[in-house]
């Protein structure tokens, strides 16, 4: 399992995340823009075309913003198969059952690097209600609670089984 960890893995999955960064924001941005308060003009982001420009128009690192909780939530990831290795081994589970169990661990290890970009890449750049990850995660968590950052976890993790 290690082997498949080399740098030619983690180098080529990081090169299709920053390819695919600026899409997913755009993404992000046509699913919230109907509730999204930050926007000014909710039809500047009605299409993937005119949310993509109205981004690029703004500042071509816009495409970029809140992309750091992407980053770390990659490595969670990478430790999957090692952890199902684990419970295969040390528990005697069957492959399928250490899977699972292996996922959910990473994805609750994930999912608040998940909620963070979410959030950060629906800010309006240039205008940002959080600075970062940390500051985010802090007001959040004092505003609502620790289970707050876990928001809608449930039925992603149904997803898992």
């Amino acid at each position: 399992m290690i082997s498949e960890f080399t740098v030619p893995e983690i180098s080529k999955e990081l090169l299709k995340w920053c390819a695919t960064t600026g899409i997913e924001r755009a993404q992000n941005m046509i699913q919230t823009r109907r509730v999204n308060p930050s926007l000014e003009n909710p039809n500047s982001h009605r299409n993937f075309w005119i949310s993509f420009k109205t981004m690029i128009e703004e500042d071509i690192l816009s495409l970029y913003s809140g992309a750091l909780p992407r980053i770390i939530a990659f490595f969670p990831i990478a430790v999957t198969p090692l952890l199902a290795d684990y419970f295969e081994d040390r528990f005697e589970m069957k492959p399928r059952i250490a899977g699972v169990m292996a996922n959910t661990i990473t994805y609750l290890l994930r999912y608040p690097f998940d909620y963070a970009y979410t959030k950060l890449t629906t800010q309006k750049y240039g205008e940002e209600e959080y600075k970062g990850i940390l500051d985010l995660l802090k007001k959040r968590i004092k505003k609502d609670g620790f289970l707050s950052i876990y928001k809608g976890m449930g039925l992603s993790l149904l997803g898992i089984i």
